[in-house]
């Protein structure tokens, strides 16, 4: 169950624009985004269920909305959607696991991003830039 939420959270993978908005937005771009880039867990704030290979897999966020997740311990790519709501989360939705999903944006920087999920109860999920 915890291998979804890596999932989900690839999508990451992830998230926050910190660009301004307008009132007639419908753009599903993430032009801008500090989250755009490839990224790997480093830190589970709850860290029982997870294997060390759940530390070699990645997200990567691209920027017209599509993201890509690879598990290292199932040795498999999941892809799907993601979108920056423009208020510190982020939806994210999986091909594999078509339930949409948000995540609270907690930092981001060039080389760390900190989320935030609900889903099983909280957790914050650190990641790398790679």
């Amino acid at each position: 169950m915890k291998k979804y939420l890596l999932v989900l959270a690839s999508a990451i993978f992830a998230i926050c624009c910190f660009t301004g908005c307008s009132d007639d937005d419908e753009n599903t771009s993430n032009e801008g985004s500090g989250l755009i880039g490839k990224w790997q867990v480093v830190q589970y704030s709850d860290p029982e269920g997870y294997d060390d290979c759940d530390y070699k897999g990645w997200i990567n966020l691209h920027e017209n909305g599509v993201y890509e997740e690879y598990d290292a311990c199932d040795k498999s790519t999941t892809k799907g959607t993601w979108k920056d709501n423009g208020d510190n989360t982020i939806k994210v939705v999986a091909e594999s696991f078509p339930v949409e999903v948000t995540f609270k944006v907690i930092s981001v920087s060039a080389d760390k991003l900190v989320l935030e999920t609900t889903m099983f109860g909280t957790e914050t999920i650190t990641y790398k830039r790679i």
